[in-house]
């Protein structure tokens, strides 16, 4: 699946294949065998996120999964939006998803977790009418309020 996403920063280089792509799902996607944080697939997610009582009842989710392989290290990319249109430009946030903004994490099989965007970077998710491709504008930190930027990514992500 095409991509042409840059990395720099502890991870330096180029996305430009989304692996075992998976297109729409209707379910939250699975983590790899061992490894919580590591998704193994490409695609995209519109679910329901409720309790195993009643699933369907939870709030609306959206999610793009890009997995791939940058600087031989796999890596996977995941973008959320909870609970609102999906198409548009999104402010990328904190940890915690809101009604006003996108989450971004990037998790390797190197051990990398970045999951806080740096604050004030401009941080922005933009998804497309198709609600499945778009751009992004990301720069990513360890922990909360860190000025220090660990990894950038920019460029047109796809996840069906």
């Amino acid at each position: 699946m095409a991509q042409s996403l840059t990395f720099s920063g502890e991870i330096s280089g180029t996305l430009s294949a989304g692996l075992n792509a998976q297109g729409v799902i209707k379910a939250q996607p699975d983590p790899a065998p061992g490894n919580t944080k590591l998704f193994t697939q490409t695609s995209c997610a519109e679910y329901k996120l409720g309790d195993e009582a009643s699933p369907n009842q939870g709030t609306s989710e959206w999610e793009a999964d890009i997995y791939g392989s940058v600087d031989g290290k796999k890596i996977a990319l995941r973008l959320e939006l909870e609970d609102r249109t999906i198409p548009g430009e999104h402010p990328i946030s904190g940890n915690q998803l809101d009604a006003n903004s996108a989450h971004a994490v990037l998790d390797t099989t190197g051990n990398l977790e970045l999951h806080h965007p740096v604050i004030g970077s401009g941080s922005t998710l933009k998804v497309g009418s198709d609600g499945h491709s778009g751009m992004i504008r990301l720069m990513l930190t360890d922990s909360p309020q860190s000025p220090d930027v660990k990894e950038r990514v920019f460029g047109d992500w796809r996840c069906a």
